[in-house]
């Protein structure tokens, strides 16, 4: 977008330049040139063909004005934060690796399936949305605070960083149903071998002793 806004900065000083050099010079030339431009502009507008081409025209151009102001006037997330602490000079942090070390520290601590830190610069501070996923038996408002004050302790102390804004947003890990935790908690069934038959034309072998005939 800079190398765009500078090209059509450029373009538009040079016609500007050039049309005040041409009215400095040929001043009645050029105003008999604007004039003629004029009256067949009004010519070509009288129609209705001319009226809509025109109107499109307009139209076209004043669309291409908002997008080019949204563009310029929108706010771009800074990749990079300043550090404060640092005397005599400037530092900068990328804000991925915020987020990296952020994820480092927090992913080792108990109960904590997996962490997503969002990092987002905001002048001088950093603002900070942990989406984690923990199990079933965590204590929420005691792991909360717990990486909170870890988030502050790795942004202020170790980075040297301002920490803004925190959220963290908590998610378990989805409960088994019912009949999946009693199937895998039920034993299997042992498996009965069974018997062979006896070939026709055999007789069955006697019963050992002790056993009842059959």
């Amino acid at each position: 977008m800079n190398i765009f806004n500078r090209v059509v900065v450029v373009l538009l000083l040079v016609a500007l330049v050039l049309i005040s050099a041409a009215v400095i010079v040929l001043p009645k030339q050029a105003i008999t040139v604007a004039s003629e431009f004029v009256a067949a502009l009004d010519t070509y507008v009288s129609t209705f063909q001319g009226w809509v081409f025109m109107t499109i025209a307009l139209l076209a151009l004043m669309a291409l004005c908002v997008v080019l102001l949204y563009l310029e006037l929108r706010r771009v997330p800074s990749k990079t934060v300043r550090v404060e602490k640092i005397s005599g000079g400037e530092a900068r942090v990328a804000v991925e690796s915020v987020a990296h070390r952020l994820q480092y520290n927090l992913d080792q601590l108990p109960q904590v399936l997996s962490v997503k830190p969002h990092v987002s610069a905001r002048g001088k501070r950093v603002d900070i949305t942990l989406d984690i996923e923990t199990t079933q038996d965590v204590n929420i408002p005691a792991k909360t605070e717990e990486m909170s004050q870890i988030t502050r302790s790795v942004i202020e102390e170790q980075m040297g960083l301002k920490l803004g804004k925190m959220i963290v947003s908590v998610r378990h890990t989805p409960v088994p149903s019912l009949e999946r935790r009693r199937t895998v908690a039920a034993p299997p069934a042992p498996e009965v071998a069974p018997e062979s038959p006896v070939p026709s034309g055999q007789e069955a072998p006697p019963p050992e002793p002790g056993q009842p005939e059959a």
